[in-house]
């Protein structure tokens, strides 16, 4: 969570607000929430499912 801010805030600064963010690594529930709204796109947690990422990054992609 401690990064995800930041990164947004940079790809806003440098014009790049459409790309799309995926993160993962063990975030607490609370966070999932806040996380959604602040624009990221995917959010994995331990054991996420490779399918289930490769799913979400197409359905993204293709639209």
């Amino acid at each position: 969570m401690a990064l995800t801010p930041r990164l947004l805030e940079l790809l806003k600064n440098n014009g790049q607000s459409h790309v799309k963010i995926f993160i993962g690594g063990i975030i607490p529930d609370e966070d999932l929430h806040h996380l959604k709204e602040m624009g990221v796109t995917g959010v994995y947690g331990p054991g996420a499912s490779t399918e289930d990422i490769i799913r979400d990054v197409k359905l993204v992609v293709t639209g």
